[in-house]
């Protein structure tokens, strides 16, 4: 359950990178920075939930130990600049090409 948690921060990542190769390309009709903005408010809600995930998990263990909360918003916080440099480096390779 706790593998869940992790999970839900990294389909954000997984989509920028789908999608925004499709949207830079020409394959489907949304364009890029629409699929930019879903990702960040997906990696915002996907941090939430998992926030939320965590403390169910932590009081069905009795455990009243903040510090994983901290971690998973600082995760977050990691998730949020990998798309930054995911969504940079995909507009130097379309500019490369």
């Amino acid at each position: 359950m706790i593998y869940l948690v992790f999970i839900l921060l990294f389909f954000p990542v997984y989509f920028q990178y789908n999608f925004g190769n499709k949207a830079l390309f020409g394959l489907i009709t949304i364009k890029y920075w629409k699929i930019c903005i879903l990702s960040f408010i997906g990696e915002f809600i996907m941090t939430i939930l998992s926030f939320l995930l965590m403390i169910k998990i932590l009081e069905s263990k009795g455990i009243k130990d903040g510090m994983p909360l901290g971690g998973i918003i600082i995760f977050g916080i990691l998730i949020s600049i990998i798309i930054c440099i995911l969504i940079i480096f995909q507009l130097i390779v379309k500019n490369r090409d």
